[in-house]
């Protein structure tokens, strides 16, 4: 049991959670300063326009944004400007989530690492950041960023006794320096780094032919994308 349980359902469109007064693990230190409210009210919308929407028609009373646009354009509006609304970042608060491509291995042309790393050449982070995302992104050298779990330097001394072991199947790079994303000069076409990934993908196999790039069979390279669209 946790320290809220489900109250008022309305199907689809809210669901309220109330304080349990006994609950079991309040006084556990892990949990001070946790759960000060006694009723926590969720509600649904379509997409998160609509519940944008409603934070500034003061239906609701928090938002966490995730979009980069929407936070430097998007937060514009009466109750922001009273102060009624308070838009605030919290840096370094919690180890942040993610957002990538990511490249699916079970297809053959994702399988060899040199395939992988050229398409991380081609993308050009600087620029976006800079022309698309407003400047609010950083660039995520891991899965873990901001904590313990994260790679960074050589190996330690334990992580080589746990490592040596399986030294002949694994490559190299596991025991160098923390493998780190290329860094562009933000034109947008680095040919520094397009040349490398180029020289990566005729290592693996791959060449240009004409516009495209294809293998020794004339297979060409492809990569299909999947995108969630509100509309």
């Amino acid at each position: 049991s946790g320290p809220y349980k489900i109250g008022r359902v309305a199907a689809g469109q809210t669901v309220e959670y109330e304080r349990v007064a006994d609950y079991w693990g309040r006084d556990l230190a892990v949990n001070r300063g946790l759960y000060n409210f006694d009723r926590i009210r969720i509600d649904f919308y379509i997409n998160r326009q609509a519940a944008f929407e409603a934070l500034k028609k003061g239906d609701t009373h928090f938002r966490e944004e995730f979009t980069s646009r929407v936070w430097a354009t998007g937060y514009d509006f009466p109750a922001l400007k009273d102060g009624r609304v308070v838009k605030r970042e919290f840096p370094g608060e919690k180890t942040p989530s993610m957002q990538a491509v990511a490249l699916n291995q079970r297809r053959p042309q994702f399988r060899d690492v040199r395939v992988r790393r050229a398409i991380a050449n081609c993308f050009d982070f600087e620029w976006t950041k800079r022309v698309l995302f407003y400047g609010a992104y950083e660039r995520s050298q891991s899965n873990f960023e901001r904590s313990d779990y994260k790679a960074e330097g050589l190996p330690s001394a334990e992580e080589l006794a746990l490592l040596e072991p399986f030294r002949a199947e694994l490559p190299p790079e596991t025991f160098g320096e923390a493998v780190m994303q290329p860094v562009s000069d933000g034109s947008g076409h680095d040919r520094k780094l397009l040349r490398a990934a180029s020289k990566l993908l005729a290592e693996a196999g791959w060449k240009r032919a004409g516009n495209f790039v294809v293998n020794e069979k004339g297979e060409r390279l492809r990569v299909e994308m999947l995108a969630e669209d509100d509309g």
